[in-house]
């Protein structure tokens, strides 16, 4: 199926366009050159005059920019050298993020809003309450921080329920966790347990990672509920919805926890994956949500498995609505561009996270749940489909109604919403694939929002 020149342009320029949506543009650490860095400033957020004395330590061989007064934890001063040496348990599985790839001489220098996720991260794992970062850190790099450590931490949330930051009079930023939230954080042991037992459980033929991604995906929809109840009314008392080990041991969270126990488990099923944070485009709406980014045969895909949960807590019982699942996950593999008519990207979360741009390939992690997946090839100007592996320029009607006897529908995943289209018009006006059913009474399901269409006999 070729693709008209003025359709080949839009939908370019549509990909082009949604593509901008996630860019990130790469941040380099400051003052990497010298060891210490010394000028003077002020911080826009308090009456304050300094001199900042930027410094770069080293610290089992990597190097940490800091300053000369040290972070308080729980109002005691704590060396850098003694809190950055701390080593996790969830480092075994999901390391900090360091610098870009694509710098490699950065990759073991932690910039400052890294090193107040460490910071954060100490807190959280050793139960600390209140942090101190002297206010030559300045707000915005203490914020930027702790989403940092939500990002990269399996264990810490990025909704953070009644924690909060102020300034004092001795010149320090004040960092409160709420105790709610440090509970949530401090089964380590097992939260780690649970996350291992599942992995352990994966069946000998999960070989590949989208075999592998499959499996850990389909155990979080099939055992965890979404706990709505917790997430409208108590957030502030009980954190556990919100945590890995909400989800991993308790099986009950929300979008938070889930991202958090997928993260775990892709990462010690050795799939590199972490959490994408979003928030509300309208100004007026505070919503936000978390889902999953995993590399996948060198691919980086979506995968939101709280959209894809059809189980529920109502109410403060331990009653449960119950859904059923078939395995057709719409957010497994799904395209990062999908929700960004909803959503704007926190652009400052992401970290350089690159994105997909080849569309589908035989190796997307969506042939693992759609039976055919259809990209298109800008280079070339036309739509290919693959199916069963195999590659082909449009669905060959003899395999669509095989594939209807075998099963009873077909699922069919695009990476562009005109293509869907068009070939939602393909099969309507092609031959009958039964005989005396028309093809437009065989499209059950056309949506849009996730482009998907299903075939049903």
């Amino acid at each position: 199926m070729k693709l008209g020149k003025t359709a080949a342009f839009i939908t370019a320029l549509t990909i082009a366009a949604l593509s901008l949506t996630g860019c990130v543009e790469d941040k380099k650490p400051a003052g990497s050159q010298a060891n210490t860095e010394n000028k003077t400033d002020s911080s826009e957020s308090s009456a304050y005059d300094f001199e900042i004395k930027d410094h770069q330590i080293e610290v089992d061989g990597r190097k940490y920019q800091v300053f000369d007064k040290q972070v308080r934890f729980n109002y005691k001063d704590t060396p850098y050298e003694e809190w950055l040496s701390y080593v996790s348990p969830y480092d075994e599985y999901v390391p900090m993020m360091l610098g870009s790839d694509d710098d490699a001489e950065n990759d073991n220098i932690f910039i400052r809003e890294q090193t107040v996720a460490l910071a954060i991260r100490y807190a959280y794992e050793h139960g600390i309450e209140e942090i101190e970062f002297p206010v030559e850190y300045g707000d915005a790099e203490i914020y930027y921080g702790w989403e940092y450590a939500g990002l990269c931490c399996p264990n810490i949330p990025l909704a953070t329920g009644s924690c909060d930051v102020k300034l004092t009079e001795e010149g320090y930023y004040r960092v409160h966790i709420a105790d709610s939230v440090l509970k949530a954080a401090s089964h380590t042991e097992e939260t780690l347990a649970a996350a291992k037992e599942v992995v352990d459980s994966m069946p000998e033929d999960c070989v590949t990672d989208a075999d592998k991604a499959y499996y850990l995906y389909d155990w979080v929809c099939k055992n965890v509920a979404y706990d709505s109840f917790h997430a409208d009314s108590t957030i502030n008392v009980n954190n556990e919805p919100q945590s890995a080990y909400g989800a991993l041991v308790k099986k009950r969270a929300v979008c938070d926890g889930i991202a958090c126990a997928v993260q775990l488990l892709f990462n010690m099923a050795d799939i590199e994956c972490g959490k994408v944070y979003v928030y509300a485009t309208d100004q007026d709406d505070d919503t936000a949500h978390v889902w999953n980014y995993a590399k996948i045969d060198d691919e980086i895909w979506d995968f939101d498995a709280t959209w894809d949960i059809e189980r529920y807590y109502e109410n403060e019982n331990d009653t449960v609505t119950e859904g059923e699942t078939d395995g057709m996950y719409e957010w497994f593999g799904a395209d990062r561009c999908a929700r960004s008519n909803e959503f704007d990207m926190a652009d400052d979360c992401l970290f350089g996270i690159p994105t997909t741009n080849t569309g589908y390939t035989e190796n997307s992690p969506a042939l693992k749940v759609f039976d055919y997946v259809t990209t298109i090839d800008m280079e070339n100007e036309k739509v290919i489909t693959f199916h069963n592996g195999k590659q082909t320029d449009e669905p060959d009607i003899e395999e669509l109604r095989k594939c209807l006897e075998e099963k009873g529908r077909v699922t069919m995943k695009y990476d562009n919403e005109l293509v869907m289209l068009t070939d939602f018009s393909f099969i309507e006006k092609a031959d009958p694939i039964f005989e005396g059913i028309d093809n437009d009474d065989l499209i059950e399901e056309l949506n849009v929002y996730a482009k998907y269409m299903i075939l049903s006999k």
